[in-house]
């Protein structure tokens, strides 16, 4: 569960990542595909959740992630630690702004 350290709208956020609906070019190009493009901007693979925040190693407005495993992405889901919950909804904020959906 999301840490009550963590505002309203980032436990949100937080529950939203740990069930994959969080806002991603793959989901939301099935839904609109005149609006978006299912390719990450910044790399050649499908912009699916994982890739956006965790795998694609390109993307300027985030840092390199120096282990993109599914096993780190996992773990990284899985934390209680407040710290580590409120840097993930940062990243993958600032990842979908950098892909261009809305907030």
């Amino acid at each position: 569960p999301p840490n009550p350290k963590l505002d309203k709208a980032s436990q949100v956020a937080w529950r939203r990542l740990q069930s994959s609906s969080f806002p991603n070019p793959y989901v939301l190009s099935k839904i609109d595909p005149s609006l978006y493009n299912p390719q990450c901007k910044f790399c050649p693979h499908t912009a699916t959740l994982f890739n956006m925040i965790w795998e694609c190693q390109n993307n300027p407005s985030i840092s390199a992630n120096h282990n993109p495993t599914i096993v780190e992405w996992e773990a990284t889901l899985s934390s209680s630690d407040p710290v580590q919950q409120q840097a993930l909804v940062d990243r993958a904020r600032t990842a979908a702004r950098a892909n261009g959906l809305p907030d």
